[in-house]
């Protein structure tokens, strides 16, 4: 277990490509009336932007090939990185959150902060199961009164642990 993460910095056309996947997303979900899928309400654009950015760190750190609309499809169910969930805040402070509606398997927490205008870091803080996330121990009463868990990062295992864990799709 480790409070250290994985910087990766997206400048340049990914980030660009990035900006540009997020909106098409938004504009599908909206299309397709997905109202349950986290980037339709006031700030839809800037959550699909940071999920993105969460999911091409993650795929480059394991050094995976990764569709940029995989599984993107009305009523599809996430797959976010070949299987892997990656969860994402915009706040390095944050801790990892989930609930019991989550997709299982390994949960991959990723913060994400732009730096500069054309900049975002994203830092890689570690991954645990999701049975390992959801436990009493963790369990929060949100103030908006729903029951989450937050996974402090000090409990995740390293990014570079994962795929011993998993297999990959590819």
């Amino acid at each position: 277990m480790t409070d250290k993460y994985e910087s990766i910095i997206i400048t340049g056309q990914l980030h660009d490509d990035i900006m540009r996947v997020a909106a098409e997303r938004r504009r599908l979900a909206l299309e397709w009336g997905q109202s349950d899928k986290r980037g339709i309400g006031d700030r839809g654009l800037a959550y699909m932007q940071q999920g993105l950015f969460a999911e091409v760190a993650v795929a480059i750190e394991l050094e995976m090939e990764w569709d940029w609309m995989a599984e993107w499809a009305p009523n599809a169910r996430d797959n976010d990185v070949n299987g892997i969930m990656v969860r994402s805040s915009g706040n390095h402070d944050y801790q990892l959150r989930t609930t019991d509606r989550d997709k299982s398997g390994p949960q991959v927490f990723v913060t994400v902060v732009r730096v500069h205008p054309k900049a975002v870091e994203c830092r890689i803080h570690g991954w645990l199961l999701l049975h390992e996330c959801n436990t009493e121990a963790h369990k929060t009463l949100m103030p908006w009164g729903e029951w989450q868990y937050l996974t402090p990062k000090t409990e995740l295992d390293p990014i570079h642990t994962l795929l011993a864990h998993t297999h990959r799709r590819d």
